[in-house]
């Protein structure tokens, strides 16, 4: 795998914890597009989709809520 930019990490557990890009967005003072961009490139880095979007926000993938710590 090659160098991932650490913004992309920071993205990525936001993501994980606000479950929604707008907070994300937010949260990092940035643009929702800029996030959705981000999101795309882990997507491509990591060769998977990361997250689905229900109703109810983004929601981890199988992989993701498999690993997962209380």
């Amino acid at each position: 795998m090659s160098t991932i930019d650490m913004n992309l990490i920071r993205t990525f557990m936001l993501l994980y914890e606000t479950r929604s890009v707008t907070g994300t967005a937010e949260r990092m003072s940035i643009t929702q597009p800029s996030v959705r961009h981000a999101l795309g490139r882990l997507r491509k880095q990591f060769n998977d989709n990361l997250f689905s979007r229900p109703s109810n926000g983004l929601q981890p993938n199988a992989l993701l809520r498999c690993t997962r710590r209380s």
